[in-house]
């Protein structure tokens, strides 16, 4: 059998075939594995691994520089050169892009000569007798409990034909869990996020299940209105990240965000909301990297 390519020889090998006046090639490796329970029981287990490479042709001539930019999965070696000629043919078609820059000058950094970093199932050692425990407690209690977990980590590649080689690998770990009571009239739901599984605390995500279903004890019929409403943090998270996946600078440009400035531009500089809140973001954040 033939040795697979690695993610390095396809970065090379895109670059070899590139006729562009200059390319940029990416290998994105994923690596992940999850777990799947309902009803205080494991159902699902599995592992996936992917692979994602993408061509970015640039040609110029005296109007200026166009980007074709094409991705594909799956790849074999024999599709390499298809997919580097549909990235050209891109770059051919499209019109000069306003924002074009020179490529940045590099070479081989640290590490770029690393296979792609893995995970399995043994990424679970440390959270799943936790989790065996919170599913007995909640059996003797009457409570159901549903949910999930992963822990993946992706690998990036990235050459040019201006000598740059980057790899940066990314290890992420999630859990989302929904308790609900025995007759099913009241649930709740938690999660995290995490590098590491191993610092994820499954007893305090269950404990705070408990204490949310027990808030929905007591309910109150109320009429459609407006009502002041607390939220807990994670729920306050979710709408933060929808509104953050929204602040698309394009998009915002083009008038289709609330970002947009009526008429023309955004509102880059403005404030937005009379409310004391401030989102920023920080990717170099303890806990955040």
């Amino acid at each position: 059998m033939a040795t697979p390519m690695t993610p390095q020889d396809i970065v090379e090998r895109c670059l070899e075939l590139s006729k562009a006046d200059d390319c940029v090639v990416l290998v994105d490796e994923s690596d992940s594995a999850n777990m799947r329970w309902a009803n205080n029981t494991l159902t699902t287990n599995g592992a996936m691994r992917s692979r994602v490479v993408t061509v970015v042709s640039t040609i110029g001539d005296a109007s200026g520089t166009a980007a074709g930019v094409v991705a594909r999965s799956a790849v074999t070696p024999e599709s390499l050169e298809p997919l580097v000629r549909a990235a050209e043919q891109t770059a051919r078609d499209n019109p000069p892009a306003d924002d074009a820059r020179a490529l940045v000058q590099g070479e081989p950094a640290e590490g770029w000569d690393q296979p792609a970093g893995e995970t399995s199932l043994e990424a679970f050692a440390g959270i799943s007798p936790a989790l065996g425990e919170a599913f007995r407690r909640a059996t003797a209690d009457g409570r159901r409990s549903y949910g999930y977990v992963e822990h993946s980590v992706a690998t990036t590649y990235l050459g040019s034909s201006t000598g740059l080689r980057l790899r940066h690998e990314q290890p992420t770990g999630h859990i989302t869990i929904t308790a609900k009571s025995a007759d099913l009239q009241r649930s709740a739901w938690v999660g995290q996020s995490a590098r590491d599984l191993a610092d994820v605390d499954a007893d305090a995500l269950d404990q705070e299940l408990i204490r949310r279903l027990a808030w929905a004890d007591r309910s109150v019929q109320l009429a459609a209105g407006h009502y002041d409403t607390v939220l807990p943090p994670t729920a306050v998270a979710d709408l933060m990240i929808y509104a953050y996946w929204t602040m698309s600078a394009r998009d915002a440009h083009e008038g289709r965000t609330v970002f947009a400035r009526p008429g023309q531009g955004t509102r880059v500089g403005e404030r937005l909301s009379q409310h004391p809140l401030s989102l920023w973001s920080d990717p170099a954040t303890a806990g955040l990297e």
